[in-house]
């Protein structure tokens, strides 16, 4: 349309020109095909030209395919293809437009100077003013004569290319936008937080991180936390967190949500890798184990590629034990690996045992109460590890860290502090503790009356293990582990049932796949008991009475189902409940009876869902009977807390495990010259050091409540303790050879286990022999 309008007026003395142009311009117009639905206003018609259009366009391809095979592209075809190419880039549309507008620049600015010299007395000055033109619509308006037809053109010709400009704009803008959206751009953080995959356990991994973030060590408030993850959309990631996580629960910690796969390199670039703190991999809960940790596996190998200038330690969890040296062996020495069935299992034993227990796990593991801390203190060099209590009394020192990184749990109380030894302690915040110099002096003027001088206690009390009869409801993949740490921890002749509706043959088979050796067993003889639990409690079959402890895990085939695994292991705690007191003619009713039946025969039940647990804290019919584990709460608190400080893995490992220091309840009589003596806690500090133990706390229980104290801020009050159990670091611990002799006797071994005088089968003669197998079949039952 502007050749049109141009063209006639080009120099009106040369015809020639002037007819030249308009004959091309009448030629591209005879030759472009009409548009087709212009061709008859009848829909059939329409639908008749359609069909012929689409047949004369194969026939087209098709002859165009022939002479492309018979002589190669032609020059249209690669033109059509370079162009084709080049509009990929994203900058080839701006390209064009700065070509079109300064063609329409040259020949505005020639049309201006040929049509009218007055208006552009030269070639340039036509060539500014058409610029001007193209800008603003309205410019031409004071012209007159022909310019005035030129200019016209100019400036619609403008508007055309602000139009195609304002859409370009508006299609990078939605590219934009949606990438954003999406999650696809770029984290530009420092010192931060990543988590690598999407899971139920990554809320409680966040409040974990928000209050471990509240307060930093260089003042501020708030950390950023970046989270990527492809399972989901990006905008369903933070409409979960918004709902799960309120801002004002964030306590200033920011979170950056990107989605992309954790096992390309390309999308861990993106969010930052090598700027990262630390780094967490969870695990994938919607499929099987083993393909979870080979997709973990994948993960770590991509990390440790990308991983070329940072020191970030990562965290990788892990459903199999069997992984973990995999893991080791890709990780160049940055992973630890948390296991997630094996520390809830080890926490499940070990808590059955001891009553009350899981509680004060519940209290150290997490960053709400008090947790973990290593820090060197050169105000305590030369000082032996005993008489640390008294210089830092807002804290309770655990162990050392020595220069190797090794973590060394109760050492001996008569190791000196050495330079570049750090102290781990138990606080309730890495700034919540100082250094005293002069507790020890017992300053009348601000300890009045206290004095930290203390007796000799009554010495160790020695306590011979009786046999115990446990019963397992639930099968797990980890059992393996959970038999061995129990074989650790029990006295000779234990025996634990196992009551599941897994095929005896799979358990042995995969017991034998998992490398279990049944004549390795010292103290622990297994009964497996084939069937579902309800059908040999409800016949009486099983004499509950005389079991002194039982843990319902929740069973390997239904624990995908999380909220249904609950309900049957809540089902399965009260039907053995309501058959114990039963069998007793108990009142079921009484909940001094329930509590009784709990203190006789512990029972701990494993819950997944977090909202199971909510409505237990509600009820106190089931508080009264039971205690419960929730399991992915306390893997997400250990994850997190691994994130913070590696070396927590190691302590976990040693008190949690079959050897080495551990925690116990303990009555605090045991440390008493007589019931009603007087003393504060650090006085009470120094009659456990007398034994060889570390005092953590106090656990008070009264009726089916009970409350912990760990790291008690009145360390210095004089107090009663009575009918109080004391919460102690006891056992020999590892690494021996680094605690420079064991000066102190040796530590307590408390089992609290009553003896065993029958068989809970009703006699029915099970050859169970040490180190053996014993089986019951259904048809013994009658089943």
């Amino acid at each position: 349309s502007c050749l049109f309008l141009i063209c006639p007026f080009i120099n009106i003395y040369h015809s020639s020109v002037r007819s030249r142009c308009r004959s091309l311009f009448f030629f591209f117009l005879m030759i472009r095909r009409p548009p087709r639905s212009t061709l008859s206003s009848s829909s059939a018609a329409s639908d008749v030209y359609k069909r012929q259009g689409d047949e004369d366009e194969e026939d087209e391809f098709a002859e165009e395919d022939d002479e492309e095979g018979a002589e190669g592209p032609t020059f249209g075809m690669k033109a059509h293809y370079a162009f084709d190419n080049f509009m990929i880039k994203p900058s080839s549309a701006f390209l064009i437009i700065v070509v079109l507008t300064l063609i329409l620049m040259l020949i505005g600015g020639a049309g201006l100077f040929i049509v009218d010299d007055t208006v552009a007395t030269s070639f340039t000055e036509g060539v500014w003013i058409a610029w001007q033109y193209i800008n603003d619509g309205a410019a031409h308006t004071d012209l007159t004569g022909m310019s005035r037809i030129v200019g016209g053109a100019i400036s619609v010709a403008g508007l055309v290319l602000f139009a195609i400009l304002t859409g370009f704009i508006f299609d990078l803008i939605t590219v934009k936008m949606e990438e954003l959206r999406k999650g696809k751009s770029k984290v530009v953080e420092q010192d931060h937080t990543l988590i690598l995959g999407w899971s139920d356990k990554l809320f409680t991994i966040l409040k974990e991180l928000c209050d471990a973030n509240s307060t930093r060590p260089d003042g501020s408030h708030g950390g950023v936390i970046v989270i990527l993850a492809n399972l989901i959309d990006k905008e369903e990631m933070l409409g979960e967190l918004d709902d799960r996580i309120p801002e004002e629960d964030r306590m200033g910690s920011k979170f950056v949500v990107r989605y992309g796969s954790s096992m390309l390199a390309y999308d861990l670039a993106k969010v930052a890798v090598n700027a990262a703190r630390s780094i967490i991999v969870l695990c994938d809960t919607d499929i099987p184990a083993e393909k979870a940790d080979a997709a973990t596996l994948r993960v770590v190998l991509s990390l440790g590629g990308c991983l070329t200038t940072s020191k970030a330690h990562i965290v990788a969890e892990v459903r199999d034990i069997d992984c973990v040296p995999l893991l080791n062996l890709v990780g160049q020495g940055r992973v630890a690996n948390v296991v997630s069935h094996d520390i809830v299992g080890r926490l499940m034993v070990m808590s059955v045992r001891q009553p009350g227990l899981q509680q004060v796990y519940n209290e150290i593991l997490g960053f709400d109460g008090d947790e973990f801390y290593i820090e060197e203190w050169a105000e305590a060099e030369g000082m032996p590890f005993g008489d640390l209590q008294q210089h830092f009394p807002d804290a309770i020192p655990l162990g050392i860290r020595n220069p190797d990184g090794i973590v060394i749990i109760k050492p001996n109380m008569m190791r000196p502090m050495e330079p570049g030894d750090e102290i781990l302690f138990l606080s309730e915040d890495d700034d919540t503790y100082q250094f005293d110099e002069y507790l020890e002096l017992d300053d009348p003027s601000e300890y009045d009356p206290l004095s930290l001088e203390v007796s000799s206690g009554p010495g160790p009390v020695h306590r011979t293990p009786q046999p115990e009869m446990i019963l397992m409801v639930g099968w797990r993949r980890d059992v393996r582990d959970v038999l061995e740490l129990v074989d650790d921890l029990v006295a000779p002749g234990t025996k634990i049932y196992i009551v599941a509706e897994k095929p005896l043959d799979s358990r042995e088979e995969e017991l034998r796949d998992s490398g279990f050796q049944v004549d390795k067993l010292r103290n622990l003889d297994i009964v497996q008991v084939l069937g579902h639990a309800r059908r040999h409690f409800e016949k009486d079959e099983m004499r509950l009475h005389l079991f002194t402890s039982c843990i319902i895990v929740a069973d390997e085939e239904s624990e995908d189902d999380v909220m249904n695994s609950d309900s049957m292991c809540i089902q399965t705690l009260l039907m053995i409940r309501d058959i114990q007191l039963k069998r007793q003619a108990k009142d079921v009713s009484d909940a001094d009876v329930q509590l009784q039946a709990q203190q006789d025969c512990p029972i701990l039940v494993e819950t997944l869902d977090a909202r199971t647990q909510d409505c237990i804290a509600t009820s106190e019919a089931l508080k009264s009977v039971a205690e419960f584990v929730q399991s992915n709460e306390m893997v997400s608190r250990v994850l997190a807390m691994v994130s913070e400080e590696r070396s927590v893995i190691f302590i976990l490992e040693e008190m949690l495990g079959g050897t080495g220091a551990g925690i116990e309840l303990l009555p605090a009589s045991n440390y008493l010259l007589e019931e009603s003596e007087a003393l504060s806690f650090m006085q009470l500090c120094k009659r456990a050091q007398e034994v060889d133990h570390i005092l953590m706390g106090y656990q008070r229980r009264k009726g089916n409540r009970s409350k912990t104290y760990m790291n008690p801020r009145d360390k210095l009050v004089v107090k009663n303790w009575r009918e109080l159990r004391l919460v102690v670091l006891t056992g020999q611990p590892f690494h021996p050879e680094l605690h420079d002799g064991n000066a102190m006797p040796c530590p307590l071994q408390s089992f609290m286990a009553p003896t065993m005088q029958s068989d809970p089968f009703n006699n029915r003669g099970v050859d169970v022999s040490p180190g053996s197998t014993a089986r019951f079949h259904a048809e013994e039952f009658e089943l």
